[in-house]
C-alpha cells in the first residue's frame, strides 16, 4: 500500500490493475477459470468476466463459489462462468470519488467493486482489503 500517507480521493488511487485483477471470458467454465488463476498472486475475492474488448459483463465472487457448494450445485463448476456470474454488477466510474465508492460498497454489503471507463471497459478493481489499510485521514471529504 504505497499510496498511504497521501490523500486518497479518487477510485484510481486504490484500485488494483493488471495482473492483480482476476479476469475471465464468459465461455470459460468456473473450473477452468480457477485452475488458470491458481498460484501465488495477490488475490481478490472476485473474478471479473469481460468480453473480447474488455467490457465488463459480470462478477463471480468467492461467495458465489461457496453458494454453489452449499446448494450442492457442484456440476455448475463445469458450466460457463457467464451462467453463474452476477451480470451487470455494481461498478464505479473512472474519476469518481473514492468516498462514493466506499459508501456504495458499505450500503450494498459488497467486498469488491469493479472500476470502468466511460465505455464500460474494465480498468481495475477496488477490494475491501485494500481499503482496510488506509486510515481515515487518508480520505479527503
Amino acid at each position: 500500500a504505497g499510496n498511504l500517507g497521501r490523500r486518497l480521493t479518487r477510485v484510481e488511487d486504490v484500485m488494483r490493475t493488471g495482473r492483480d485483477v482476476r479476469t475471465a471470458s464468459p465461455d470459460e467454465t468456473v473450473r477452468q477459470v480457477f485452475v488458470r488463476l491458481a498460484g501465488p498472486r495477490r488475490r481478490s475475492g472476485a473474478v471479473l468476466v469481460v468480453d473480447g474488448q474488455g467490457g465488463l459483463l459480470g462478477i463471480f465472487t468467492d461467495s458465489d463459489l461457496v453458494r454453489l457448494f452449499e446448494r450442492r450445485r457442484e456440476a455448475e463448476l463445469d458450466r460457463p462462468i457467464a451462467e453463474v456470474m452476477t451480470a451487470s454488477p455494481f461498478r464505479a466510474r473512472e474519476g469518481s470519488m473514492l468516498g462514493e465508492a466506499v459508501e456504495l460498497m458499505k450500503g450494498r454489503k459488497i467486498s469488491e467493486l469493479p472500476v470502468v471507463d466511460g465505455d464500460d471497459r474494465l480498468l481495475g478493481l477496488i477490494d475491501v482489503t485494500d481499503l482496510i489499510g488506509a486510515s481515515p485521514e487518508d480520505f479527503e471529504e
